[in-house]
């Protein structure tokens, strides 16, 4: 660095008490004109300056400040030069004799030692790695030395130099680039990882009442797309890590718990599918029977870099769970008590019953209809329907406010050897429909680490478990559909005695929408117990200084038994006599163990600090579920038990078995925490491919540099307090597909030889089958400013994904079949930019202010697919378009001759009645961008955090229903009243009709004027709490307290046309809006 001034004084002025030399010599430069020239680094090593001058000459004023610093000096013209100051023979001597050797035990707050830890004296290439025990020594240092002690997870830490230091406390990081991040068999930190990796921590659960830690991480990773099917307990959730990579086949996530496998999907043979909707591809969701409370982070895997070490399993990216701990110390008991409620959300406003008289009438008129009992019963006031009723049914029926509470309990503690943790929980969520529906969740948890003696043995093992029963009928989304469209004139639903009303006609036949009263249905038993145990071991052994042996030990089974019964007050009174008792059992169990063994060896030298890992891996999954019809019950009594049935009959059955093994490496480099080098490389195995195609490699290799590490930087860019440029490329594969899809299957035929049945063939073989491949380029910077308070994160990722895997339409003659599975050279691309930033607004002694936002603007291509006008997926693919479009007819607006809906052709012409083959054009449902906004102010004992989502996309609205305006006993939105009524009016909607053929081939179902904006800001989620103070706390024997609010789902903003904007769909239950007052106790 140089100081320059263009003064020419030739005395010096200097009063000073304990400046730096930095200032000094800008003073003195400013006075002389003299330039100084030297690099920072070097004064670092100096000392402050007291002194006072008056009308020095530079030359002794330079030789006084110098006097007793490390430091020379050189004049060379009008310039000075500093260097260090040249060591003499004696000076060598003293130094000698004044050298020390440095020992210390390093440990955290708690007391525990630390192994593993970086201790290196600033300045030079010394430095040493602590031991099991936390111990280090450096030997020969100056007494002037400054000693800096760095680990994983802890704030950097510099101490002065001395003989025997003792115990060193490192502090649990604060800085967001110094967090722990857990990534595939191992550890690290966004400072020093090369990949694309995202953490949610518990304190972000924490704040949310969700029964589902996916729907916790909504609108907090950049890069991660969650989409709820509908609002029922253990509904169907779909997650997506930077898109759509495959076709047809398995977009999941791979989600490891504790080192654990876990499944991303439930079995087919789930009996509730329509009510809980899909997770992309099964009902249900498997993460809906983890408790959120014993997650300690969640961490989101992303590029190659991170997810190829996983193989196939992690080619559509990786989530890690991650329970939590016990600490060393004393024993504590923490209580967390929550309860409240949830309501329905988003109704849309229906028709009253005048609009709605005026539009039957109408509707009859215009179809030219005579109105009768038959078709006009609901404007005749017969059959209990009364004009003069005006009843909004989504109030009358869906209003009821359900319970939530949330209770639980953990402890933990321990020594420096042993640490614990033990929890249980038990979370209740009621149902808006009328009756005592429920889904309760037990659940408990426990881990356990221990450390020998010596520090060289360490266990760790744990488990946790939950018991979850859920009685929410299988017809929740019909009755949340059906209700609203009860036309408002109604007849009331119960009779007065309390019983259900039919409203019968004068045939005994129910008038009501679809011939039955809605509540009906809920007589049917929806009865679904699941139970999910995960178990997890960890044994590690050092064998010498930096080589370590390991083994993860792994068991999942998740096992339920679900019953769904049809009892004859289920049907309207009408049909009774012709129908029968029903019920449907269906027993699931997913049972997988894994071993992965793995040898650690880490180094840490002058030149760098290396890290090897070598392992295997091996997996095994079964699978079992079948489905039982059970009829011919003479009493609703029995329907709950098999034997009670006099017919049985299977309705399906699954049976798998799925086998996985691997080898895998990694070798990770870091040079002066300035130059980042990793490599992974795997070679997986799995039973879902022939043996000629079953093992294949998948490699990685990630890039960072810390670019203000570079003294350059350093010197000249003090606002920039951080910055890496990471970037990375690998080949990730998928084997989301059925088990042993490639071999021939045989079922039981109708035909028989010789008298004797014979087996058909089902499927033919397709031996040929092999992974779909993912190539992953993803390039990164990270940035910090003014000390790290400003952090800005941009990622870039271009994943292509390739072999996809289809099952492919043949001539039938061909093989026998209409379609068999194959690998089709067809290409899909994905790319995404992610934004994140972190601000500190505001710090102060009593209040502080922090944001966070960030961005997703990802993009779907099907780039190329050859032949594919002549293939069984030209109706619904594009190439240049994405995977995930809607085709429809392009809508033109309403006639205003005909009234009648207007559509273009493939010619642009218009047309009353399009071509279903060729007169269509794409709707991309996918997101243009999403993400999330987040708050958290405090002021002393007060906080308060909300988090905003937001996404903009297109989605089916409620413009264009199943039924058109003006059907019998069917209510109808608001804004269907602008429609057309006479020749040359101009409007939005159709002449009401009580005919749907007017519309040709139902053709306003599927024109593009359905999908509309469903783009959405959402208020997810907020909380506030109030910490007790702490006098007040231990006055009543408590070690903490605190009182607090949730809410979720508490307000949305969105034009969107129905009911609820994230689900697509206006025939499902509906999102929660939830309110809980809790406290948390800590004993």
């Amino acid at each position: 660095m140089q100081l320059s001034a263009a003064g020419f004084a030739q005395q010096v002025n200097l009063s000073a008490s304990n400046a730096p030399l930095k200032s000094i010599l800008a003073t003195i430069s400013k006075q002389t004109g003299y330039d100084f020239i030297y690099t920072e680094q070097l004064l670092k090593t100096a000392g402050p300056i007291t002194i006072t001058v008056k009308h020095g000459e530079l030359s002794d004023v330079l030789e006084i400040i110098l006097k007793n610093q490390p430091l020379s000096y050189v004049l060379d013209s009008k310039t000075v030069i500093l260097k260090a100051k040249e060591e003499s023979i004696l000076d060598r001597i003293v130094k000698k004799f004044q050298e020390i050797d440095v020992t210390g035990k390093i440990v955290d707050e708690s007391g525990k030692p630390i192994p593993g830890a970086t201790v290196k004296v600033t300045g030079k290439s010394r430095a040493v790695i602590s031991g099991l025990n936390g111990e280090f020594t450096l030997k020969n240092i100056q007494e002037t030395d400054v000693i800096q002690i760095s680990y994983l997870g802890f704030d950097l830490l510099e101490v002065k130099a001395n003989a025997p230091l003792n115990n060193i406390v490192l502090k649990t990081a604060t800085n967001k680039l110094d967090e722990v991040q857990i990534q595939a068999y191992g550890t690290t930190s966004k400072r020093l990882s090369t990949s694309n990796i995202s953490t949610v921590k518990a304190e972000d659960l924490a704040r949310q009442p969700v029964a589902n830690p996916l729907l916790a991480l909504m609108g907090r990773v950049p890069g991660l797309q969650i989409s709820q099917s509908n609002g029922s307990p253990n509904s169907g959730i779909t997650v997506r890590v930077q898109g759509q990579n495959s076709i047809v086949n398995g977009n999941d996530p791979f989600y490891v718990v504790d080192g654990v496998p876990y499944p991303p999907q439930l079995l087919t043979t789930g009996l509730n599918g329509g009510n809980l909707g899909n997770s992309g591809r099964t009902p249900g969701n498997p993460l809906s029977f983890i408790n959120p409370a014993d997650i300690e982070s969640i961490d989101v895997l992303k590029d190659a870099d991170a997810t190829a070490i996983y193989g196939s399993r992690a080619a559509n990216g990786a989530i890690l769970i991650t329970t939590k701990r016990g600490q060393a110390g004393e024993m504590k008991v923490d209580l967390s008590l929550q309860s409240g409620f949830s309501e329905f959300t988003n109704e849309f406003d229906k028709l009253n019953t005048t609009q709605y008289l005026e539009m039957r009438r109408e509707a009859l008129k215009n179809t030219n209809a005579v109105v009768t009992p038959a078709n006009a019963y609901d404007i005749l006031n017969l059959y209990g329907y009364d004009n003069n009723r005006n009843i909004d049914w989504q109030n009358e029926v869906l209003n009821k406010k359900s319970p939530f509470s949330n209770y639980q309990l953990t402890l933990s503690g321990g020594n420096n050897n042993i640490q614990y943790v033990i929890g249980g929980g038990y979370i209740y969520q009621g149902s808006f429909l009328p009756g005592n529906f429920e889904n309760t969740k037990a659940s408990g948890h426990f881990n356990i680490s221990s450390t020998s003696k010596n520090r060289k043995f360490q266990v760790q093992f744990g488990g946790s478990y939950m018991n979850d029963s859920n009685t929410l009928p299988s017809s929740t989304n019909f009755v949340a559909a059906i209700v609203p469209a009860l036309s408002p004139n109604a007849p009331a639903l119960y009779n007065a005695d309390g019983t259900l009303n039919f409203a019968v006609d004068t045939d005994g036949l129910s008038s009501y929408l679809y011939g039955n009263n809605p509540l009906a249905s809920l007589s049917a038993i929806n009865i679904n117990k699941t139970r999910n145990l995960i178990a997890h071991a960890e044994l590690s052994y050092q064998l010498f200084k930096g080589l370590q042996l390991k083994a993860n030990l792994g068991y999942n089974d998740l096992n339920s038994n679900e019953l769904v019964t049809t009892p004859l007050s289920s049907y309207q009174p009408y049909v009774r006599p012709f129908v029968s008792r029903s019920s449907q059992f269906a027993d699931n169990a997913t049972r997988s163990w894994n071993v992965e063994p793995q040898l650690n060896y880490q180094i840490n030298k002058n030149w760098g600090n290396l890290n090897i890992l070598l392992g295997a891996s091996a997996q095994q999954n079964e699978s079992q579920g079948q489905v039982t019809n059970a009829s011919g019950y003479v009493s609703d009594e029995l329907m709950q038990t098999i034997i009670g049935a006099t017919t049985l009959e299977g309705a399906g059955t699954v049976s798998s078995v799925y086998k996985y093994s691997a080898l895998f490496g990694r070798i990770n480099y870091n040079y002066k925490n300035k130059y980042l080098l990793n490599y992974t490389i795997r070679r997986d195995g799995t039973s879902r491919f022939s043996p000629d195609y079953r093992f294949h490699n998948f490699q990685a290799i990630g890039a960072g540099w810390i670019f203000t590490e570079e003294e350059l930087l350093k010197q000249n860019l003090a606002w920039l307090s951080f910055g890496k440029l990471n970037v990375s490329y690998g080949t990730t594969g998928s084997d989301q597909i059925d088990n042993n899809l490639y071999f021939a299957t045989y079922g039981a035929s109708s035909r028989t030889y010789q008298g004797l049945p014979v087996l058909s063939l089902t499927r033919i073989a397709t031996p040929d089958l092999h992974w779909e491949e993912t190539s992953k380029f993803n390039i990164g910077l990270k940035t910090g400013f003014f000390k790290d308070k400003v952090l800005f994160e941009v990622n870039y990722a271009n994943n292509r994904s390739t072999d996809q895997l289809l099952a492919y339409l043949v001539p039938y003659y061909a093989s026998g079949f209409g379609t068999v599975s194959s690998n089709f050279p067809a290409v899909v691309r994905n790319t995404s930019w992610e934004f994140a930033l972190n601000t500190t607004n505001l710090q102060t002694k009593n209040f502080s202010w922090t944001s966070s936002i960030n961005v997703t603007v990802p993009k779907n291509t099907l780039v190329s697919f050859p032949n594919l006008a002549n293939s069984s997926y030209a109706s619904r693919l594009v190439i240049g378009e994405s995977v995930n479009i809607s085709r429809q007819f392009h809508f033109l607006g309403v006639d205003p001759a005909t009234g009648q809906y207007v559509y273009s052709d493939s010619k642009g012409n218009p047309t009353m009645n399009p071509n279903a083959t060729t007169d269509y054009v794409s709707v991309d449902l996918n997101p243009k961008f999403y993400g999330g906004f987040q708050n958290t102010l405090t002021y002393k004992n007060f906080s308060l955090d909300f988090l905003f989502q937001f996404m903009n996309k297109k989605a089916k609205n409620e413009y264009f229903t199943t039924t058109l305006a003006g059907a019998v006993a069917n209510n109808q939105p608001i804004f269907v009243t602008n429609r057309w009524q006479n020749p040359g009016d101009i409007a939005e909607r159709m002449l009401y009709t009580t005919n749907s053929s007017v519309s040709f081939n139902n053709s306003y179902l599927y024109n593009d004027a359905g999908y509309t904006s469903a783009s959405y800001i959402k208020l997810r989620n907020a909380s506030l709490s109030w910490k007790v103070p702490q006098l007040w706390a231990e006055k009543v024997f408590l070690r903490n307290a605190s009182l607090f609010v949730l809410g979720q789902n508490l307000l949305t903003i969105s034009n969107y046309y129905g009911r609820d904007p994230e689900f697509n769909s206006n025939n499902s239950y509906p999102a929660s809006k939830t309110f809980t007052f809790g406290a948390r106790i800590g004993l």
